[in-house]
């Protein structure tokens, strides 16, 4: 199960029954709390935007958080982009 998710716990994107879930105990690990279960989190930033991509069982490799990275880039200069419009 893997989820993305704010600083806050508010699901971005996910995938796997209980990402919702995922994403919040990813922030709660994030911000230095206990899990209660084996979860992985790895802190993404993209511009001033901070995100938390957390993992049940076991940490992302490294390309794994770059492609996020990358998806997250496209997602925020597109959002950005709508908005000015």
């Amino acid at each position: 199960m893997l989820a993305v998710g704010t600083g806050g716990g508010r699901l971005v994107a996910g995938s796997g029954d209980g990402a919702h879930l995922v994403a919040v105990v990813g922030a709660r690990v994030a911000a230095g709390g206990d899990a209660l279960c084996e979860i992985a989190v790895s802190r993404v930033r993209v511009g001033r935007e901070r995100f938390v991509v957390s993992s049940v069982g076991r940490p992302l490799d490294d390309e794994v958080a770059a492609g996020i990275r990358r998806i997250l880039q496209r997602s925020c200069s597109s959002a950005l982009t709508s908005a000015s419009s």
